[in-house]
């Protein structure tokens, strides 16, 4: 049989959640490439309109924070706590 569900080969294998080599070494890139743009941003976006600001901000918005969950009608059922009916029970050793 191979090996169980949920359970690697190799033991001392990446971590989970660690990004790949060729990600870290894209994200060294670009940071590199980058860097001195990122230090003067605050500079630029003070000097820039509050509607460019404001354009600026939508756009890149969905990459800083999580894109939120719509909750339906039908998931809002299911998470109410279930009916519990208690009913008398018989705890003499005499049969009903």
């Amino acid at each position: 049989m191979p090996f169980k569900r949920g359970v690697s080969g190799n033991p001392k294998g990446r971590k989970k959640g660690s990004a790949n080599k060729t990600t870290a070494e894209i994200r060294d890139q670009l940071k590199t490439a980058f860097g001195d743009t990122l230090e003067r941003l605050p500079d630029k976006l003070k000097a820039m309109e509050y509607e460019k600001q404001i354009e600026l901000l939508k756009t890149f918005l969905p990459f800083i924070l999580p894109k939120p969950i719509e909750i339906q009608e039908s998931n809002i059922e299911m998470m109410q706590p279930p009916n519990i009916t208690i009913s008398s029970v018989n705890m003499s050793n005499e049969p009903d």
